[in-house]
């Protein structure tokens, strides 16, 4: 479990890196239809929040 939080942690810690390096707004445009990044986001958020 342990392995896996710190690799899930690495790995949410480059998407972030890479959606800061992306020109503004571009986390808030939706591809096909899908949410977009800060929408995902937001909902994994309060998906946690709901669930502790």
């Amino acid at each position: 479990m342990r392995a896996a939080w710190a690799r899930l942690e690495r790995t949410w810690s480059a998407t972030l890196e890479r959606v800061a390096a992306m020109p503004a707004g571009t986390a808030d445009i939706s591809v096909d239809g899908e949410w977009s990044f800060a929408q995902t986001l937001r909902h994994l958020v309060m998906a946690t929040i709901n669930t502790t």
